[in-house]
This record gives structure tokens, C-alpha cells and sequence, in this order.
């Protein structure tokens, strides 16, 4: 949050089980580990942290964007990481070294969301540019680029199988979309 603090809470008691130490940053985004061990959080400054969810100890700092980042995930198997800001730029991470193993680029201003697809060998991402993209991380080429909504992009997700995907636009609109053709199936309005 605001605050500069990534706080882990039972969810049963709502006490508090391990906090980060306050940084003078914004803390846009986090994210578990698949197993739940380690924690991810993305940073106004734009960097991407990673921690130790049983102490909070920082385990790595990496220097990603210009800028904002303002999604934080791990991939479904939680051996890579992914971070994606205002410099428009996606980037993919070795989960354990920090090592940078790609970088995507194609959207024209601050992404705001991203998702791994469920077997983690693409993704999606949107942003203020008004487009969705689909890619493939093992290839590194952009599969689709789809666009619907009037305005900015704020959330997408796969759907559980990996044949879908869903965007939620400034326009108040959700779009779902065929993850194979592109094509728009569905727009609920509200």
C-alpha cells in the first residue's frame, strides 16, 4: 500500500503474521509463491521484490522498470516471475537467480494487469493503450492483439482451462475473448 509495507495476515484471526519493513514507496502489487513460501511485491520506484513469507526477510531486489510497476506474479509452477509498468514494457524473471530471461514489448503506455496462462506458457497483459496481448513465452512471439473496449484496460485474466480470456475496460465493460482465434465472444455491460 501507500505506506510502503507488504503485510502477510491470517486469514482466520486477521493478525498480522509478518510484515516488510516501510519503504518511501508505493506497494502496487504483490503475489504468493504457487507453494506459498515466498512473497512478490512490485513498487511505485520500479522495483520487484521478493521475500520470505515466513519472516519477511527481502531475498531480492531488482531494478525492472522506469517507473511504476504495477503488476507482480509468479508463474503457475514458481519458477519464474513476471513484472509489467509504466514503461510498457513486460518482463520475465528466473524465480531463484533474479535473472532477467526476457522482455516483451508492444503496448503504447502503463500496463496495468497480466496473467499466466494456466499451464504458465503464455500470458496476457493490458493497459492504458486499449489492447489485450497474448503471447507465448517459449517462442517469445505475440500471438494476439485484441482491442474492444473504448479506453484504458484495467484487469484480464485466463479463464481456468486456458481457452478464454477476460478483460475489464475503463468503459465498464468485461470482454471475453477466444484465447485461439481472438475472437469476441461475449461484452457484459455494468
Amino acid at each position: 500500500g501507500a505506506d510502503g509495507r507488504l503485510e502477510l495476515w491470517d486469514a482466520t484471526t486477521g493478525e498480522t503474521v509478518m510484515a516488510t519493513r516501510r519503504q518511501d514507496v508505493w506497494v502496487r502489487s504483490c503475489a504468493f509463491s504457487p507453494a506459498g513460501r515466498r512473497l512478490l511485491s512490485a513498487t511505485s520506484d520500479g522495483h520487484l521484490w521478493l521475500w520470505d513469507a515466513a519472516n519477511g526477510e527481502s531475498l531480492l531486489k531488482l531494478n525492472t522498470h522506469q517507473g511504476w510497476v504495477n503488476c507482480a506474479l509468479f508463474a503457475p509452477d514458481g519458477n519464474h516471475m513476471l513484472s509489467a509498468g509504466e514503461d510498457g514494457s513486460v518482463r520475465l524473471w528466473d524465480a531463484i537467480s533474479g535473472k532477467e530471461l526476457m522482455t516483451l514489448y508492444g503496448h503504447d503506455g502503463w500496463i496495468w494487469s497480466c496473467a499466466f496462462s494456466p499451464d504458465g506458457r503464455s500470458l496476457i497483459y493490458a493497459g492504458e493503450d486499449g489492447s489485450l496481448r497474448l503471447w507465448d513465452l517459449v517462442s517469445g512471439k505475440a500471438l494476439l492483439s485484441l482491442r474492444g473496449h473504448n479506453g484504458w484496460l484495467w484487469s484480464c485474466a485466463f479463464s481456468p482451462d486456458g481457452r478464454r480470456l477476460l478483460s475489464a475496460g475503463r468503459d465498464g465493460t468485461l470482454r471475453l475473448w477466444d484465447a485461439t482465434s481472438g475472437d469476441a465472444l461475449m461484452t457484459l455491460h455494468g
